[in-house]
């Protein structure tokens, strides 16, 4: 199966999960990255205690038209990952968050948090 294929399959996959909304960017010539942008109906999960983290991600990013970026570590692009509580608990305030997904073998390579 080729690289574009592969996408493709990926993309109706969770498109009839109902959990991820897909545009894809492409570097080079090739669509080595598939990004995805979390749709609003994930489940929020709210971390008691945790006010100041989002104050300071909010006015920090968010509210001057900037982005976060974070590089995960083992994360596998499939429907469990909408359980993911770190993903949860940022759906909770965070407008758009969007995940960069390396076609060759579904692994997820960014975590975009931005404010729109």
């Amino acid at each position: 199966m080729d690289t574009l294929s592969f996408s493709i399959s990926a993309v109706l996959i969770f498109i009839t999960t109902g959990f991820l909304l897909l545009f894809i960017t492409h570097f080079g010539g090739k669509p080595d990255f598939v990004r995805f942008s979390l749709a609003l109906y994930i489940d929020k999960f709210d971390i008691p205690n945790t006010t100041e983290i989002k104050e300071f991600i909010q006015r920090g990013y968010l509210d001057v038209d900037d982005e976060l970026n974070f590089i995960p570590t083992g994360w596998t692009l499939e429907d469990e990952l909408k359980n993911s509580l770190v993903l949860r608990f940022f759906s909770n305030f965070v407008p758009c968050i969007t995940l960069a997904v390396d076609v060759s073998n579904n692994q997820v390579v960014m975590i975009q948090l931005s404010g729109d």
